[in-house]
Parts: structure tokens; C-alpha cells; sequence
């Protein structure tokens, strides 16, 4: 079949209007735009997302529709049946939560049943709906401290951050960050001259990325910083060796009820000195208090038989007249309570003058009996 020139210029001139037409029939320069970032994790399942969709002329789109592999396979998902307009508009996420996991996604506009646009690139999201788990290591629960102490903590979950407070019936303290010195670990000392002596409850915050928190994390802990006060006595406080001497001993916290007590009850009385004896009352939380009481152990009093004869012989001599004197002295048995005294014996002295006299008054007895012929 052949066309003269005419025929051609004609049929050029009816494929020039039609496809005129059909290039009329569909918006021209038809751009979507995702709104939401790439790579996004979020711990919000029910997910909003949003786009924008641009186009010249004064065509409306049909409709958009969201595009997902949030089941696996990559389907349409949600449609946005509303008028489109030129500007942004928002299309709700799928009407059921999504389940935890990395999805892509997208949003196609539809003209009409077999013209459509899309954004040029696919969008990815994590949704993350996991709290951090773990637990508290130190302090262990009902624990007491007088002295500042570490606060450890197990946390998984791939945690942002790590906080802890302490906190009671009156107030609250103020979250205060842990450090990661490695892995799973993270670690905080609390100093007790932050609160006053009573009890407490230590809380941890564990925060991922996403903003999924975890604060249920906890042990109950007690603050003490004060000695218990403690009663010593004992009785009798002097004694005989081998006697009894008896010792009480109790002690009272102002919070622990049950102070432990170190003491004994009957100390020694096997030898004789000055003794001393102590209590010492340790409550939960460390703090101890010490009291000494003194006594005495004396020897105790007892006879001893010791039988001894003692003869002291005297000799005394004067001129012209001598005289020996024996004097004997017995020491009867006696029965002597130690320790022993010994008496010193002095011996009997008769002065030599003495015996002077005497001969001068036998040499004068002698001239009167004569003179008087006593002796006939």
C-alpha cells in the first residue's frame, strides 16, 4: 500500500492530536516525596506515615496508597481514599500494630486505574516496642550500710542510658547517670551522706535508643550510721578464786532489731588479780559499741599447820660473881594464817652493875653474922 505525500502529512497530523490528548489526559511532572526519615527506629507500632505529593496542571490524583513488606511479601497495605491535593498529606499506618521488626515501605498515587507514581527510593523502619530487661546485682535486697557503696546493674536490651535514685515515703532523689565500663555492667557508688538513716528503695532507669523505658528495677536497702547503745553489768565484782561472778549484757538501734551481742557470761576467776571483762553490740549495718567492767579475784583464806619447837640458850658472864642462865623456850603447835610472821626472840640481859650489889650485900651479911655470932 503506498501513501502520497498528502496522505502522510495527514496521518501525521491525526497521531500528533491523539497522542496530544493522552498526554493531557495525565498530569505532567507528578512527584512523591516521603516524609518520614530513612532508617528510622521507633518504638511507636501503630506508625503514622507521611508524605508529600507535587504535580502541574489542575488534575487531582485518585488516591494514595502505602506500600510495605510489613507481612513479608511486598504489598499494598493501606489506601488513602480522600481527594489528594497538591501539599502534603498524611496516611495513617496499617490499622493493626506492627509487630517488632525492620520493614520497607513506600507510597504510590494513583490518576486514574493505570497511571501511578511513587517516591523515587524505598524507606526503611525498625519499630522497637522492647523495654531494656535485667537487675540489680549489688546492692542485694534488705542489705544494710554504713559506708558508701557500689549500686551494679545487668542490664540488656541494647540500653542509651542508665539512671538510678533512691527513694522513700517522704521524697524522691533526683535521677543520676551510671557509667558502662563494659558489656551488659553498669555501675554508680551512692554516698549515704546524701540521705539521713532510715530506709530506702534504690530504683534503676534503663532507656534504649527508641525511648522504650525500664524502671522496675529495684531493692530495698537500709542507711545506718549509728552505734547500738548497750547496758553491761557484772556481779558480784570482787571475789574468792574459784567463785562465780555473773554478767548480763544488752544493747538497743534506733533502727535494727536485732543486734547481735558478744560477751561472757561468767568470766575466769582461776587467779588472783584484777580482772576485766567486755560486751560488744553489733548491729546489721556494722556499727558496734564496747563496754568493760572490772573485778577483782582474791586469794581466799585458808589455815596451815605448821608445828616448830624453838630453844634459845642465853649465856651471861660478870666478874667477879658468874652466873649461867638457861632459858628455854618452847614454841607450842600453833595454827598460823599465812602469810607467817616470825617474832624475833630477844634474849635476856642482866646488867653487870647488878651483880655488884649482890656480892656486896653477901659480903656484908657476912660481917653481921659474925659480929653478931651467928655462926657458933
Amino acid at each position: 500500500m503506498k501513501f502520497n505525500k498528502w496522505g502522510l502529512i495527514v496521518f501525521s497530523l491525526i497521531l500528533l492530536g491523539f497522542m496530544s490528548t493522552v498526554l493531557a489526559a495525565f498530569p505532567t511532572d507528578v512527584s512523591v516525596y516521603l516524609n518520614t526519615t530513612d532508617n528510622l527506629n521507633t518504638s511507636t507500632s501503630n506508625y503514622n506515615f507521611t508524605y508529600t505529593i507535587l504535580w502541574n496542571g489542575s488534575y487531582f490524583m485518585n488516591n494514595c496508597t502505602l506500600m510495605g513488606n510489613f507481612t513479608g511479601l511486598w504489598l499494598a497495605n493501606e489506601t488513602n481514599g480522600t481527594a489528594v491535593v497538591n501539599g502534603t498529606d498524611t496516611l495513617n499506618g496499617i490499622n493493626t500494630p506492627l509487630s517488632d521488626g525492620t520493614y520497607i515501605w513506600n507510597v504510590k498515587c494513583y490518576y486514574n486505574d493505570t497511571n501511578s507514581d511513587t517516591a523515587d527510593a524505598n524507606r526503611t523502619i525498625t519499630i522497637d516496642t522492647a523495654q531494656p530487661t535485667g537487675s540489680i546485682t549489688t546492692p542485694s535486697n534488705n542489705s544494710w550500710h554504713n559506708s558508701n557503696f557500689l549500686i551494679n546493674a545487668s542490664v540488656t536490651g541494647t540500653p542509651a542510658t542508665v539512671q538510678y535514685r533512691y527513694e522513700n515515703s517522704t521524697t524522691n532523689g533526683s535521677w543520676t547517670s551510671m557509667t558502662n565500663p563494659s558489656g551488659n555492667y553498669w555501675n554508680a557508688t551512692f554516698g549515704i551522706s546524701t540521705v539521713a538513716n532510715g530506709n530506702y528503695t534504690i530504683r534503676i532507669n534503663a532507656t534504649d535508643a527508641v525511648g522504650n523505658s525500664n524502671t522496675t528495677l529495684n531493692v530495698f536497702i537500709w542507711v545506718d550510721t549509728t552505734s547500738p547503745s548497750i547496758t553491761f553489768s557484772c556481779s558480784p565484782t570482787s571475789v574468792y578464786i574459784g567463785e562465780t561472778v555473773t554478767c548480763s549484757c544488752s544493747a538497743s538501734d534506733n533502727l535494727d532489731t536485732s543486734v547481735s551481742l558478744s560477751y561472757t557470761t561468767s568470766p575466769d576467776t582461776d587467779s588472783g588479780n584484777t580482772h576485766q571483762t567486755t560486751c560488744t553490740a553489733t548491729d546489721d549495718a556494722g556499727n558496734s559499741a564496747t563496754s568493760t567492767v572490772t573485778y577483782i579475784v582474791d586469794y581466799r583464806s585458808t589455815g596451815v599447820y605448821i608445828p616448830k619447837t624453838t630453844t634459845t640458850r642465853i649465856t651471861t658472864t660478870t666478874t667477879p660473881v658468874t652466873t649461867t642462865t638457861r632459858i628455854t623456850t618452847t614454841t607450842t603447835p600453833v595454827t598460823t594464817i599465812i602469810p607467817v610472821t616470825t617474832i624475833p626472840i630477844t634474849p635476856l640481859t642482866i646488867p653487870a652493875a647488878s651483880y655488884t650489889v649482890i656480892a656486896i650485900l653477901v659480903v656484908v651479911f657476912l660481917v653481921l653474922a659474925f659480929r653478931l655470932e651467928l655462926f657458933k
